[in-house]
């Protein structure tokens, strides 16, 4: 259900894949329509380079973007939030460190480099810092942002972790981390300009639910 802001997303994208079409790289752009009931597939349909999955249950967000991984052909898998809080040229020095030094890079505004622009509310800071210190207690994940809406990965990465995923909401990205350190698999942060929006989409009254999982998960179910 981003159908406010999706076109300046999209355009931004599009542009950034077919210029980088042009330099031999080839991005191929998935939007994952998780139960929308507004008209984002409809405006991603316009885009000719968009592929467009519709679902009409609800995936959860592990789910979309596992789904938009079943979906994609390239060699490195990546997801990034519908907001353009990351934009095309930040989330290019994603992609950089992926095909040069690593299994898994994450964007990440907590380290030194990165800059914030935000409108997010005070429950959101707090949300995002709380999910930050259980992946630390219960994991032993010494990442400074855990919930930054963009990652990439390699194939193999993606695919020998896939099965064992258990998560499909906001501690997805945990879980996901977590198992790919699990299997040896080296993680980098990288630091970015992000500009926030106050319309982002966790609520706090997952948390309760996001922490039971999380238990659940790190104890193997």
């Amino acid at each position: 259900n981003e159908e406010a802001r999706i076109t300046s997303t999209l355009k931004a994208y599009s542009e950034f894949s077919k210029a980088s079409r042009k330099n031999g790289l080839l991005i191929e752009l998935i939007v994952v329509c998780d139960g929308c009931l507004d008209k984002t597939a409809k405006i991603a349909k316009r885009f000719k380079n968009v592929k467009v999955l519709e679902f009409a249950r609800r995936l959860g967000k592990g789910g979309g973007v596992f789904a938009g991984f079943n979906a994609a052909s390239g060699d490195y898998l990546g997801f990034v939030d519908a907001d353009n809080a990351v934009t095309p040229e930040e989330y290019e020095k994603l992609i950089s460190a992926v095909i040069e030094s690593a299994d898994c890079v994450i964007a990440s505004r907590k380290i030194e480099g990165s800059r914030i622009f935000e409108s997010r509310g005070e429950m959101q800071k707090f949300g995002s810092k709380a999910l930050n210190s259980l992946a630390k207690l219960l994991f032993g994940l010494e990442i400074h942002d855990t919930q930054c809406g963009a990652k990439i990965f390699s194939r193999e990465a993606i695919e020998k972790i896939m099965p064992a995923m258990r998560s499909s909401s906001f501690e997805f990205d945990i879980e996901m981390l977590w198992r790919i350190k699990h299997a040896g698999y080296s993680i980098k942060e990288v630091p970015i300009i992000w500009r926030g929006k106050k319309e982002a989409k966790f609520s706090m009254l997952e948390s309760p639910k996001m922490f039971f999982n999380l238990v659940l998960r790190r104890l193997g179910a």
